[in-house]
């Protein structure tokens, strides 16, 4: 009798379970297996798309592939490609491109203040991102940045994770001196985009093979 009642306190305990199983299941907040706990907030498991477009044949030698992703940050929408540009005849004039550009969620209208990059490379020091044009920012606040410009970046070993701020409502004159901890303290964009464990170490190596 005792293993009996045991017996039903199982059976009851397991369709219990499955009944809080197909209810999680149903309800868009819940993970994909409810019985595994995730954070989904975590950034580093966006996804980033590839894409690939081998365009290249006796009229033009260049080929594009690219790794995008969005991220939720503070009522904005942040929108992320990484593109390589590779050109057959000549691997020296490959260009990997950093491009982000936010909207804010509720009128998709797009944020112009975007003033100044800074990147951190694994544990390296932070650093301000320049270029021979400039500062990788355009007037209506698109960030189009060379990656080749990045410290850290190319090289024998692919990084870990590049964390970006942008930095928003910085003065020209500010960019110019380009103290990071000025910088810094204005309002920002912060941003993680992991490097080794998704598509933008493929896209990298597309333009720079290791």
């Amino acid at each position: 009798m005792k293993i009996l009642l045991q017996q039903l306190k199982l059976k009851s305990g397991a369709i219990a379970l499955l009944k809080a199983s197909f209810i999680c299941l149903a309800l868009s907040g819940c993970n994909e297996n409810p019985f595994v706990q995730g954070d989904s907030s975590n950034q580093n498991g966006e996804v980033f798309d590839y894409k690939r477009d081998d365009s290249a044949d006796e009229f033009s030698s260049l080929s594009k592939s690219s790794a995008s992703a969005s991220f939720e940050k503070n009522k904005l929408m942040v929108h992320v490609t990484v593109i390589c540009i590779s050109n057959a005849k000549d691997a020296e004039k490959n260009e990997v491109d950093l491009e982000v550009y936010a909207v804010r969620k509720e009128n998709d209208q797009e944020i112009g203040d975007i003033s100044a990059i800074l990147y951190k490379i694994d544990d390296r020091d932070p650093q301000i991102y320049r270029d021979d044009v400039g500062n990788g920012v355009s007037f209506d606040g698109r960030v189009n940045a060379n990656l080749d410009h990045f410290y850290g970046i190319i090289g024998s070993k692919a990084p870990e994770i590049m964390k970006i701020r942008l930095v928003r409502g910085a003065t020209p004159l500010a960019v110019g001196i380009g103290n990071i901890d000025d910088l810094a303290a204005l309002p920002k964009i912060d941003l993680e985009i992991p490097i080794r464990t998704s598509n933008v170490e493929k896209v990298i190596a597309d333009c720079h093979p290791r």
